[in-house]
């Protein structure tokens, strides 16, 4: 199977991560992202940590929000947005894709 989004950076570990390729419409505070439900998915497969799942539903949702409501995300550009919340961590990037927001969230693997 392909993977949607980005990926965490080579050689981090994980115990959990998420990705999608999500739809970027409009502009201004007319933009919008579209995450599809086929277009997303996440590792362990079945087994999300809760904690992440948590992070993912709060914060994280508040943040990739907050990139589209604050400010015009460029969908012809290469900006990468990024957030770093403890174990907790978030990376989006359109890639100069014209239209498409590539994501990816991970946990810190805790040995």
């Amino acid at each position: 199977m392909s993977w949607f989004g980005l990926r965490p950076p080579q050689g981090t570990k994980t115990a959990a991560q998420w990705g999608c390729r999500a739809i970027l419409t409009g502009r201004g505070r007319d933009q919008f992202i579209d995450i599809l439900f086929d277009r997303q998915q996440g590792e362990p497969a079945g087994a999300i940590p809760l904690p992440f799942q948590d992070w993912m539903q709060g914060r994280f949702n508040k943040w990739i929000a907050a990139n589209c409501d604050q400010k015009w995300i460029d969908p012809t550009g290469g900006e990468t947005f990024k957030l770093d919340d403890g174990m907790f961590h978030a990376v989006a990037c359109c890639n100069r894709s014209h239209g498409y927001l590539y994501v990816c969230a991970w946990m810190d693997h805790v040995f």
